[in-house]
């Protein structure tokens, strides 16, 4: 009866959290946003920190343009630390108190349909609040390759150490603040995070978008829109501003978490042509995506390319023949490939279709001058540190930190850190081996006697203020999650490789080898968890290594998680190959998850 209860919340916990945070709690304070969060990491020559986007945005904007603009940036950055200062002076005050502010809610960051998650409810009601949020991320290489002399070398370090040591930017309330990837002043990526999820279970959701050369074209191109926000949007303005309008909105998977914002976003730029992931589909009746809110037609709505006939191993013939819709197939005819292929190239998998309903889709696009590779949801990284959209409203990060429902948590940096890994535990493997399910009438109870400071922590996400689920020990978790996190190194997510890619690892691996073998890239931006992981090729073969085990030649790699935490997902497995949901998995780690863990009776002897 335990796990009858569990599993409903579990699975809605697969999706992420959302909550709407109009309400203050009382908690103890040591330490809010530490100074670790601003790193600079000249050895991997790479510049990172943050800033107050009002103050410093107008500055940062000039950045790609000229040898002179980047030293200008340099000088002028204690001039903008000291109006950062001014500025953030009532945050700063609100170190010392004992009432955690959290964001309210506004027009500005409000979204009609809630944090959506792949099952498209309105999760914490309609018009909940989305902000949006990251750092900036700039590149080393474009101080020092502007720098001819020593006395400005210096200027450099000095002002990246005044920076690092000016705790007034480190702001406890953000509204937006840009995250900007930069190669070398011409063409830069930009990158913003909003959440998705449920039952408090938070992971960043990630839209990219990227200035296109002259022979692209110009302008932006936006992977994956988030939802439309006034602030995002008026971001975007911004942005067109300096670099040219959105010319291309592409969305790169069928996921619903994805693909439920883009005709919203696109609306806003009803002059952006809109590329379309192969394979869309939608239950139970097989619907255009105008029901998306898409108003592009013609020539502004189109279906990507296969890679196939990109890189010339598929005739146009063929190609227009494989499109099934017909108004698709004279546009692909008439203009078969992409302006922006000079600049983005790509490999797409799929679709790969579910017996039943539904299949998974997704292109990997590769920008050539940063050597970058983006990607949706077929790999991912995490490590111990929450991120900046997730930090934007600790709330979430408590809740989960706590062992039980009756403990008062502190908010400091290693609360947040514990509640960070337990809210990825539960994203990743939906039902963690180190926790203990409530009866729900114990949970009902325990509820009307929670601590009034701690009531808070779940209003908007969790019904009630409940706590089902007591955790072992305190930190036994820690080795769960350090399995699957393993120092941030890159891994294909525990659902795709033990209920979707495993049925078919044949064509998920040639897809992965021919990213490998064609694409040179240095660093990956997923849709979710960490943003511009330094990863090349190699590490990102490695990441699918569990479809390539077969113990008939002696091959067995391991999951990125522990057998026991990966019981429910097997148990899931194994009943939809028995219901004909799904095709039996043709992958073989020798199911350790079956003997192990929670549903270890029921397997079969």
């Amino acid at each position: 009866m335990k796990s009858l209860f569990v599993v409903p919340i579990v699975l809605l916990a697969s999706c992420g959290a959302s909550f709407v945070p109009s309400s203050r709690c009382r908690v103890s304070r040591h330490s809010l946003l530490q100074s670790q969060n601003d790193r600079c990491e000249l050895d991997d020559m790479e510049y990172q920190s943050d800033f107050n986007a009002e103050n410093t945005w107008p500055s940062l904007r000039h950045v790609e343009a000229t040898r002179r603009s980047a030293l200008q940036l340099l000088s002028s950055l204690p001039a903008v630390l000291a109006s950062a200062s001014s500025a953030s002076a009532g945050v700063a005050n609100a170190l010392d108190k004992t009432l955690l502010e959290v964001p309210t809610q506004t027009r500005e960051t409000t979204w009609p349909l809630g944090k959506v998650a792949f099952s498209l409810l309105p999760l914490a009601g309609s018009y909940s609040r989305r902000a949006t949020v990251s750092r900036l991320i700039c590149l080393a290489k474009l101080v020092f390759l502007h720098i001819n002399n020593t006395s400005s070398c210096d200027l450099a370090i000095r002002s990246i150490a005044d920076l690092r040591n000016n705790h007034a930017v480190n702001k406890i309330i953000i509204s937006i603040v840009k995250e900007t990837i930069i190669d070398d002043g011409i063409n830069g990526i930009w990158t913003f995070d909003q959440i998705q999820g449920v039952v408090n279970v938070n992971v960043p959701v990630r839209m990219t978008v990227i200035k296109l050369s002259s022979s692209s074209g110009g302008g932006l191109w936006i992977h994956n829109p988030l939802a439309p926000t006034p602030e995002l949007i008026q971001q975007i303005r911004s942005l067109e501003q300096q670099h040219g309008p959105v010319r291309h909105i592409v969305l790169g998977t069928v996921a619903l978490e994805h693909k439920a914002t883009l005709g919203p976003f696109a609306q806003y730029f009803s002059r952006a042509t809109v590329w379309i992931q192969p394979g869309q589909w939608s239950f139970p009746v097989q619907l255009p995506v105008e029901f998306l809110g898409v108003t592009q037609n013609n020539d502004q709505l189109r279906i990507l390319p296969s890679s196939q006939y990109i890189h010339g191993q598929l005739s146009l013939e063929d190609e227009v023949a494989s499109i099934h819709e017909p108004r698709y197939k004279y546009w692909a005819k008439k203009c078969p490939q992409p302006e922006w292929i000079v600049d983005i190239d790509y490999e797409s998998l799929g679709p790969l279709l579910f017996r039943s309903v539904g299949a998974y889709s997704e292109t990997a696009f590769f920008h050539k001058s940063t050597k970058t590779l983006i990607v949706t949801d077929c790999v991912c990284s995490v490590t111990k540190t929450p991120p900046k959209v997730i930090q934007e409203d600790p709330r979430a990060l408590l809740y989960h930190a706590r062992d039980s429902i009756d403990e008062v948590v502190v908010d400091d940096q290693a609360t947040r850190e514990k509640g960070w890994r337990r809210m990825v535990q539960f994203g990743l493997v939906f039902f963690p081996s180190q926790i203990e399910v409530v009866p729900l009438k114990q949970a009902l109870s325990d509820a009307n006697h929670i601590e009034p400071s701690m009531k808070s922590l779940g209003v908007g996400g969790v019904p009630g203020s409940l706590y089902p689920w007591t955790w072992h020990d305190n930190d036994a978790d820690l080795a769960n999650f350090n399995a699957i996190s393993q120092s941030g190194k890159l891994f294909c997510p525990p659902i795709l490789t033990k209920l979707i890619l495993d049925r078919e690892p044949e064509k998920t691996l040639e897809w992965v080898n021919r990213i490998t073998q064609r694409f040179e890239f240095t660093h990956v931006i997923p849709a979710h968890l960490n943003n511009f992981v330094k990863a090349g090729p190699k590490e990102f073969s490695q990441a699918f290594d569990p479809l390539r085990s077969n113990p008939k030649n002696g091959n067995v790699f391991p999951q990125r998680a522990l057998a026991e935490d990966l019981a429910l997902l097997q148990e899931a497995s194994d009943l939809l190959t028995k219901y004909g949901v799904v095709a039996e998995s043709k992958v073989c780690d020798l199911e350790q998850a079956r003997r192990v863990g929670r549903f270890a009776a029921f397997a079969p002897k």
